[in-house]
C-alpha cells in the first residue's frame, strides 16, 4: 500500500514540474500571462522576463506591403496620352492621368488603371486600328500584351508609346 502512495506522489510531482505546463489560464507558455478581452486574446511576457519563444520572433511582422497604382489615359482621336504612377489610391492615379492627357486640349481621354504591376500603351500603325494598354508583372510582359492587343484590333505593326511600373512599397513599422 505504501508503494502505491509513493507512486501517486511521484506522479503528482511529475505533473506539477512538467516542462509542458502553461501559465495562468492554460493558453500561454511559461513566463507569459494572458491578455486581451472582447474576443481578442494573446500572451504578454511577465515582468522581469526576457523569454520570447522562437516562433513568436519569426512571426512578428516588420512592416506591410502598400499597394501602388498607375494609370494610362489616352484620347484615341487626337492621340494625347497621360501617365501617372506610384499612387496609393486608384482614383488618384486615374485623375492625374486624365489631367495629363487633357493638358493639350484632348477632350475624350479614357483611363485604364493597374496596381502593383507594369503597364504599357501600344499605338496602331494603321488608320482605323485601336490603341491598347495592358498591365502585367513585368514591363516586357505588359508591352507584349499591349502590342498583341493593338495588332488584334486592326493596328497592324503597333509601337509602344508609353510604359511605366507601379511597384508595391514595403513600409516598416
Amino acid at each position: 500500500m505504501e508503494d502505491k502512495v509513493q507512486i501517486r506522489i511521484w506522479m503528482l510531482l511529475g505533473l506539477l514540474f512538467s516542462g509542458d505546463t502553461m501559465a495562468e489560464g492554460g493558453s500561454c507558455p511559461n513566463g507569459y500571462y494572458p491578455i486581451g478581452g472582447n474576443g481578442a486574446s494573446g500572451c504578454a511576457p511577465m515582468a522581469g522576463t526576457d523569454i520570447m519563444p522562437e516562433e513568436q520572433i519569426t512571426q512578428m511582422p516588420a512592416g506591410a506591403w502598400k499597394t501602388k497604382w498607375s494609370a494610362i489615359a489616352v484620347d484615341p482621336v487626337v492621340g494625347d496620352v497621360g501617365l501617372s504612377t506610384g499612387h496609393g489610391l486608384e482614383e488618384d492615379a486615374k485623375a492625374e492621368a486624365m489631367r495629363r492627357c487633357a493638358r493639350h486640349g484632348a477632350q475624350d481621354c479614357k483611363a485604364s488603371s493597374y496596381f502593383n504591376q507594369c503597364s504599357a500603351l501600344a499605338w496602331p500603325a494603321l488608320v482605323g486600328g485601336s490603341a491598347a494598354s495592358a498591365g502585367a508583372g513585368s514591363l516586357e510582359a505588359a508591352k507584349a500584351l499591349a502590342l498583341s492587343s493593338c495588332a488584334a484590333n486592326g493596328g497592324g505593326k503597333c509601337s509602344i508609346v508609353a510604359e511605366q511600373c507601379a511597384n508595391p512599397v514595403f513600409e516598416k513599422y
